[in-house]
């Protein structure tokens, strides 16, 4: 049997799994580009963030890439050419040796962008390629069969969109999924903070401010390093979380009026059998105490969590690489 490759690129990161190697990649989903050329990716071109012209040794025509923004796919033919770097550098790629290619996708992509991640494969001549919702690999994530007969509700938020679905014997039911949302209200926080310290702040600083709205521990300051609009001199300020506050209350609350939009107009039935089951999260976003608490006390269900939800993904694909392509292929599509 050809080997597996599940590609999941979200809005910060690309994980890669190989049905052979395991874990291939989980690396910031960065390019850097010079003359239609990539010349770095993952950590460093993150770091190159904001840095672009000759007095960093770029050209001006230099810029960095995030093939997914917003939890839309927005280079394919970057991601396509980043694709076939990573798959031949690993020997995963080559002239004789062609893998089946499986694209770990939102629920709620739409027929363009279903037709984007097939022409990406077939740009890089591999025929076997196949859509899996993402979904799917959620529950492989917590060990637990995507076939089960009983409902469950599986909320992912990450950086780019939030994806709220609800399940039963394997097939999605029911969901929604909003993108930008995070981005949205981080830009409102730094427009804020612009205006109120009359800074001018760089990507990577800015990029801090995620802490507030996703943190891996709890934030309660955040130093900012940048130039006053004033002087025209370096200035640190440091952010304390209340100012944030307003921002992240409205992050939280849009969340939950989304999962309400989804469960609102689920039958008894299936909202009896919610109860019987766990909410599977997943994403970077859902580690805030805040949000965990708010759907708590609106659902007034149980969920199971874990210590890096942002992994979730790749223990999914060793799980769905466990039970066989057979199964999971009959779950996926190929248009």
């Amino acid at each position: 049997m050809k080997e597996l490759v599940y590609i999941d690129c979200g809005t910060s990161q690309l994980r890669v799994f190989s049905s052979l190697k395991g874990i291939v990649y989980d690396i910031p989903a960065y390019l850097a580009i010079e003359n239609n050329r990539i010349i770095a990716y993952g950590d460093e071109a993150k770091a190159l963030s904001g840095k672009t012209g000759n007095a960093f040794g770029l050209s001006p025509m230099s810029f960095i890439a995030q093939p997914v923004q917003k939890g839309s796919l927005f280079y394919d033919g970057l991601l396509a050419s980043w694709l076939e770097i990573l798959l031949r550098k690993e020997g995963i790629l080559s002239p004789f040796k062609k893998p089946v290619l499986v694209f770990s996708v939102s629920p709620f992509i739409n027929t363009v962008e279903k037709r984007a991640f097939m022409n990406i494969a077939r740009s890089i001549r591999i025929t076997g390629a196949y859509l899996l919702p993402h979904a799917y690999a959620i529950y492989g994530g917590y060990q637990i069969d995507f076939r089960e007969n009983k409902a469950r509700l599986l909320i992912d938020i990450g950086a780019g969109k939030v994806d709220i679905s609800v399940l039963s014997s394997g097939r999605i039911i029911a969901g929604k999924a909003k993108k930008g949302l995070l981005e949205e209200k981080q830009a409102s926080l730094v427009s804020e903070l612009k205006k109120k310290y009359e800074i001018d702040i760089g990507e990577r600083s800015l990029s801090m401010l995620e802490r507030f709205f996703t943190p891996r521990e709890e934030t309660d300051t955040i130093l900012l390093n940048g130039k006053s609009k004033i002087t025209g001199l370096p200035v640190s300020i440091t952010v304390e979380k209340k100012e944030a506050g307003q921002y992240l209350n409205e992050y939280v609350e849009e969340i939950i009026q989304l999962i309400k939009s989804v469960v609102q107009p689920l039958s008894p039935e299936i909202i009896s059998e919610l109860f019987e089951s766990k909410i599977l999260l997943s994403g970077g976003g859902v580690s805030h105490r805040n949000l965990q608490e708010a759907i708590r006390s609106v659902l007034k269900l149980d969920s199971l969590s874990q210590e890096n939800p942002e992994n979730i993904p790749l223990l999914g694909f060793s799980y769905l690489d466990q039970i066989g392509w057979p199964v999971v292929k009959s779950f996926s599509e190929k248009p």
